[in-house]
């Protein structure tokens, strides 16, 4: 059985609420009777009127206990989901930033093979220059800076 918001009900939620409204009519019957009695009977019209409201007061305590309980829980949700939220979002900008640094890194790396790859003399397009350790060591910078060692 489904309640307005579409959660199921449970059994026992279901015998708790049955069990809630028959304890207020029940502290209701009570009232009224003693009411009645009172004429007649002051102290029985009295102690049923005592119970009576005794039983709703407490039958009235217990569901707003629970409504605070339900509350609590509904805040606790609102929280856990503004949390994730928020570690969801970090998480996409983590993702950008590494994405960035694997472009980055990729950049860098077809910039380094390139360069390795023209100081080797491949890039002839007559094939004049043939990969010999002479063209090699023809074609590799003198520099002292230079980062590549081959």
């Amino acid at each position: 059985m489904a309640d307005i918001t579409g959660n199921i009900v449970t059994q026992t939620q279901r015998r708790s609420f049955l069990f809630q409204c028959a304890s207020l009519i029940l502290g209701s019957i009570l009232i009224l009777l003693g009411s009645f009695v009172l004429r007649d009977s002051p102290y029985l019209g009295a102690s049923l009127w005592v119970c009576g409201l005794t039983i709703d007061m407490y039958t009235i305590y217990i569901v707003y206990r629970e409504m605070v309980d339900v509350r609590t829980d509904i805040e606790t949700a609102r929280s856990e989901i503004q949390r994730t939220k928020t570690d969801i979002q970090n998480t996409k900008e983590e993702i950008v930033e590494i994405q960035m640094k694997v472009e980055d890194t990729a950049q860098r790396i077809e910039g380094i093979a390139t360069d390795m790859y023209d100081r080797q003399g491949s890039t002839d397009m007559w094939d004049e220059l043939k990969t010999t350790p002479a063209n090699r060591k023809k074609n590799i910078s003198r520099d002292k800076d230079d980062p590549y060692e081959y």
